[in-house]
């Protein structure tokens, strides 16, 4: 991939078929190569990340959307992405604390309010049944 012509589109393309056909690391590089090139490609960011959670690299997919929500912090999706990461990694607090700063940068986007709502409920309900079952 590094030695190829430089068309980014050509190499984003091939990507996104290297990650339907379950080539995750040549896909991973594709995607990669593409970032190093274009920096604010927010769509290479998002492969990307995907890419990184399917092979179980959430902590690496998180870096990422954290890249990528630096780009462009007004974005709610991007947010909603790194939350759906940490709840996957049963981060329910921090998941509902990147909600509430996405809520904040997007002129209190309504869905991410309620999803960050949810979400602090879900850890308090965590939180007690670890204390539950700690005691007994």
């Amino acid at each position: 991939i590094r030695q190829m012509p430089k068309s980014m589109n050509l190499i984003y393309l091939l990507g996104m078929l290297d990650r339907q056909a379950g080539h995750y690391e040549s896909a991973a590089e594709c995607f990669r190569v593409v970032l190093d090139n274009r920096p604010h490609h927010l769509p290479g960011y998002l492969e990307l990340a995907d890419v990184y959670s399917k092979v179980g690299r959430g902590n690496d997919a998180c870096r990422v959307l954290l890249r990528a929500i630096k780009i462009a912090p007004e974005r709610p999706g991007l947010y909603i992405r790194l939350a759906e990461q940490l709840e996957m990694k049963k981060d329910y607090s921090g998941a509902a604390l990147v909600l509430r700063k996405g809520a904040d940068n997007a002129g209190h986007d309504t869905c991410l309010d309620t999803y960050a709502g949810i979400l602090k409920v879900q850890s308090q309900r965590m939180s007690n049944y670890e204390n539950a079952k700690a005691v007994g």
